[in-house]
């Protein structure tokens, strides 16, 4: 216990030292970059591990409170809740950071992995199940570390960008914006040339009468739209006139 309680701060001390080394530029480049992801994951995980040891040892308080126990009078109980408290804090701040600075393929495995891992180290130490493993089941919980450990690091090795801020991941998108502007501004001169030459061209207007008996208006009153008295002459004889669709004919 005493190992364990020693080992968790300087992991977490470690990861931090991860995070401050690159943003001072101590460490730049891809190397960077691995480094501070591991950073933000690492102590999002061990101290969300922490959380779960905490809300554990919170929740069998909570027990034994409902079962009669004077474990509200007690300093330490409060403390728990507290500790608890701030490491699920501190969790979700640094994990945020992670999501903000790089991509979440690489954040979300690396932030489970130290999170079950660490969850499941505080379990065997804290709560002494260790002790109850038979040789078979510690040979399978260190090859399961062991395993884990090794899609880590296949998986920082990938030729991907780690940064989510990385300008050239958006080379082919800020192409097609650029060509779709360009294609809207030749949409645009396209429009502006065709409303040219319908204004200087002379559109010849259709002339009403020669619809109207095919349209069966000729029993509607129309309105005088004709320059010439000849004209509205005209009209008013074709209206008195019945229209070649009427079924009585």
């Amino acid at each position: 216990m005493v190992i364990y309680g020693f080992l968790v701060p300087m992991v977490l001390l470690l990861h931090w030292g991860f995070v401050k080394a690159v943003e001072k530029g101590h460490v730049t480049g891809r190397t960077g970059s691995i480094m501070q992801m591991i950073g933000y994951s690492g102590f999002a995980g061990t101290i969300g591990g922490q959380s779960l040891l905490f809300a554990k040892s919170a929740v069998e308080l909570l027990k034994d409170a409902f079962h009669g126990s004077d474990a509200f009078w007690h300093v330490q109980t409060y403390a728990i809740i507290g500790m608890m408290t701030v490491c699920l804090l501190l969790q979700i701040t640094y994990l945020n950071d992670g999501l903000k600075n790089f991509d979440s393929l690489f954040v979300i495995p690396v932030y489970e992995s130290y999170w079950i891992i660490a969850g499941v180290i505080g379990g065997l130490v804290y709560f002494g199940e260790m002790e109850e493993f038979d040789s078979y089941q510690k040979h399978m919980f260190v090859l399961g570390t062991v395993i884990t450990g090794s899609g880590l690091y296949v998986l920082t090795q990938k030729d991907s960008s780690l940064n989510s801020n990385d300008k050239t991941q958006y080379v082919e998108v800020s192409k097609f914006d650029t060509d779709l502007e360009e294609f809207d501004e030749g949409l645009e001169s396209d429009r502006e040339n065709s409303r040219k030459l319908r204004g200087n061209s002379s559109t010849p207007s259709l002339e009403l009468p020669e619809f109207e008996g095919a349209l069966g208006l000729d029993d509607v009153e129309l309105p005088s739209v004709y320059g010439s008295n000849e004209e509205s002459g005209k009209a008013s004889s074709r209206r008195q006139r019945r229209s070649p669709f009427d079924k009585s004919i």
